[in-house]
């Protein structure tokens, strides 16, 4: 009870900082033994359990209840693919190698270092990380500035899978493959109230984690829920949500109400609706007051509770480097198409990489293709690459788009490889496809091409790219095409698709063209390139469509793609279509093709996007791709 007099303020008529820095006060005095600083003398007859009773009321009111939990709590598959990426960093002296494949983390008790009583949570679980940090790319941690520099880099291990494995037992042994070490501060900025960030090079890649989405350009809306995933205070993994940004005002960060202790620096903060990496938490404070024989934690901001500080994602998402790889060989002077796909043709278990152009010589185009051979689980390819074979046939003198697909087409156990083009003579544009059966480990045709179908129905006077997939849109057991183009009419550019029903043996459309379905929002008013995929992309049960453009602005050109959720047996875009994502990083000024397609690249359970373009310099021409890691 408070020593009060009737003509006092309660305790709750008190600003909530002035409250904290009441206990602050008298913490520092019963540390230093020192006279007596008090903030607001008026409190002096207030005891210090009450004060503490009213911090924590008060707190309940602006952060609502504790939302803290430890990973095998939560059952969200989402929260816990966003959870996959995050790593707790310890010192190199904290971890011991066993000799038998795995480590043991130094850690102390936590109720004990901080003498904490018997009511706060996680009293009983090891401390020992001191920051931590989330994969951004293979190879590429980002985490807060403060947390490493230069000089620390190389002393700092990246571990996996610290966590509570149930109310009582802590994973503080880890398997070495799960534990990383910095080898180089790519980049680094620190400003006391500004942006705070990190990236660091690991010392191998890592293939079997999930890597974040980040927030590449604009910025996160008012109010927008997010949660938090770290090592708060060097605890195991504990997920927080239940919040919001508070204030978005700040162009290098933005401020959220996030329940969390200050070892939390360097966590990833989500966008709780699109599981996009918002920002990095980087600025608060844990608050421990005596509470007689013990402490209690008082988990709030050092700035008055009004929010954690999170550096936005697009202060530092241009530094991260991209590992964009170079297709060897030929790929003439002009281009007029291109595409790529993925499958494992040689049966070695690993997914191997085809891509096909169309060359524009003087005269009559020619299509040709070649195969990457056995991409690791960092997208490389490790098993060469086939010679360039040249697909037969009629291609025309000019096109505007060209795709390729793989699929078991007549169901005898190999691969089959449909190609389509658009061909641009005087009028209207047409589609064309053919299909080369049977392809060997070699990647050759084996059982010949059939001849080439005409795809009916409009396709515009002028386009900018095109491409086609194949898959059992309608589920009855049958392969359908679906066809893509970006038509190029005066003004803004257009997507649009349809699906061919039901592909037989021969390859033959039976069950009729689906209408021409328009694909919404902006595509630019010039692209040079693209690219669809089909797949159950967020594991619904459900084909979800990809769609890729190559926008071509003044300078240099940008990579876009949007995704269209849960097709039905018409084909139609059922669950919503996402925002535009950007493709970070450089896709030169001049492309005359692109292509993507959707593949398992690494060991992660989530599909990869590997992204195609072809590079019009002064010169030859050049093929690059990428990934995109872990849709």
């Amino acid at each position: 009870m408070s020593k009060r007099t009737d003509g006092q303020k309660q305790l709750r008529d008190y600003p909530l900082e002035t409250l904290r820095d009441e206990l602050k006060a008298r913490e520092a005095k019963d540390k230093q033994g020192a006279g007596t600083v008090m903030t607001h003398p008026e409190l002096a007859s207030f005891e210090t359990a009450s004060i503490i009773k009213t911090v924590r009321e008060q707190q309940k009111v602006i952060y609502g209840v504790d939302d803290r939990q430890d990973l095998y709590q939560v059952n969200d598959a989402a929260i816990l693919g966003d959870a996959d990426s995050v790593v707790a960093l310890f010192s190199a002296n904290s971890v011991t190698d066993n000799g038998n494949g795995t480590s043991t983390l130094t850690t102390e008790n936590f109720g004990t270092s901080q003498n904490l009583c018997g009511t706060e949570p996680f009293r009983d679980q090891p401390i020992g990380a001191f920051c931590s940090g989330f994969l951004v790319a293979p190879d590429v941690i980002a985490t807060a500035g403060h947390c490493v520099n230069a000089s620390s880099v190389t002393t700092v291990r990246f571990v996996f899978g610290y966590r509570m494995q149930d109310a009582t037992q802590a994973r503080t042994v880890i398997t070495n493959t799960e534990i990383y070490q910095g080898v180089t501060l790519i980049d680094r900025q620190q400003a006391s109230n500004g942006a705070d960030w990190a990236l660091v090079r690991l010392d191998r890649p890592v293939t079997n984690h999930r890597v974040v989405h980040l927030r590449l350009s604009g910025k996160i809306d008012d109010a927008q829920g997010v949660h938090v995933i770290g090592h708060p205070v060097g605890l195991p993994i504990k997920v927080a949500g239940g919040a919001a940004v508070r204030s978005n005002t700040q162009a290098a960060f933005f401020v959220a109400n996030l329940d969390t202790y200050g070892g939390n620096s360097g966590s990833p903060v989500f966008n709780s609706q699109t599981h996009e990496v918002e920002g990095i938490l980087v600025r608060g404070e844990t608050d421990f007051a005596s509470n007689g024989s013990c402490n209690i934690s008082l988990v709030c901001p050092s700035t008055g509770c009004r929010g954690e500080d999170c550096t936005r994602t697009t202060e530092f998402a241009a530094k991260i480097p991209l590992d964009i790889k170079p297709v060897p060989g030929w790929f003439g002077w002009e281009d007029q198409g291109a595409d790529i796909a993925v499958a494992d043709l040689n049966h070695s278990g690993r997914p191997d990489l085809l891509v096909f152009h169309i060359d524009n010589p003087g005269g009559e185009n020619h299509g040709y293709y070649r195969v990457g051979w056995d991409l690791s689980a960092t997208g490389n390819v490790t098993g060469g690459w086939s010679s360039i074979k040249p697909v037969p046939g009629w291609f025309g003198d000019e096109d505007q788009g060209a795709g390729i697909a793989m699929a078991d087409i007549n169901r005898n156990g190999q691969s089959d490889l449909v190609i389509f083009h658009i061909d641009n003579p005087e009028g209207e544009n047409h589609g064309y496809y053919r299909i080369g059966w049977d392809l060997d480990a070699n990647g050759d045709v084996t059982g010949g091409w059939s001849p080439i179908k005409p795809v009916p129905g409009w396709f515009g006077w002028e386009d900018q790219g095109a491409a086609i997939a194949v898959a059992d849109v309608s589920r009855n057991g049958q392969s359908d095409l679906v066809v893509f183009h970006l038509d190029n009419p005066e003004g803004e550019n257009h997507g649009y698709y349809r699906i061919g029903w039901n592909l037989d043996a021969n390859g033959d459309v039976t069950g009729g063209w689906s209408p021409v379905k328009p694909v919404p929002d902006w595509f630019g008013w010039e692209n040079q390139g693209a690219g669809i995929a089909i797949g159950d992309v967020n594991g619904d049960g459900w084909l979800d469509l990809v769609v890729f453009h190559l926008d071509n602005p003044e300078g240099e050109n940008h990579g876009y793609y949007r995704i269209g959720y849960r097709l039905d047996a018409n084909g139609d875009v059922t669950g919503g279509w996402s925002p535009i994502k950007p493709v970070p990083g450089w896709f030169g000024w001049e492309d005359q093709g692109a292509g993507i397609a959707l593949a398992r690249i690494n060991d992660t359970p989530q599909d990869d996007l590997v992204i195609f373009h072809v590079d019009n310099p002064g010169g030859e021409n050049h093929g690059y791709y990428r990934t995109v890691w872990d849709l």
